[in-house]
């Protein structure tokens, strides 16, 4: 799995989930709306669908970010700033979404971020960050042994 495309899938999932609540401001809508259009008009063969429909499952943010890996989108400027855009709402207007995926943004001040195989919730309070934040596999596995 490409890790430059995880903050991306990670913003969509927060995105997904920030929309589904009645509640949802609509600076999150508007920015994930047009983060979605950009990436169905720039990369048709990325579905952000199944995301939307369960933004919690890791399975869906995983299938989005092996999709996402495929592409040039952790490099294309239009994509990062939009994903930027919506980071910022969500941090801004939502910042509990994150609970619903597992990752709290709270006050994370970094130039780049990478979050891999998270299963468990992670939660980071007052990182000021001057470099990249790379978080790999962390979590435990909560599925049942065999």
């Amino acid at each position: 799995m490409d890790p430059a495309a995880t903050p991306i899938a990670t913003a969509l999932a927060l995105g997904a989930a920030a929309i589904l609540k009645p509640t949802a401001e609509q600076a999150i809508k508007d920015t994930y709306v047009s983060l979605k259009a950009l990436i169905k008009r720039k990369y048709a063969g990325v579905s952000v669908e199944q995301l939307e429909a369960a933004p919690e499952s890791a399975e869906s943010r995983s299938l989005i970010t092996q999709e996402l890996a495929t592409t040039d989108a952790d490099k294309n400027d239009e994509v990062l700033s939009k994903t930027r855009q919506l980071l910022e709402a969500i941090i801004s207007h939502a910042p509990n979404a994150a609970d619903a995926i597992g990752v709290d943004l709270a006050r994370i001040k970094a130039t780049s971020l990478t979050l891999e195989n998270i299963i468990a919730t992670l939660r980071v309070q007052d990182a000021d960050v001057n470099g990249p934040i790379t978080l790999k596999n962390i979590g435990t596995d909560r599925s049942p042994k065999a």
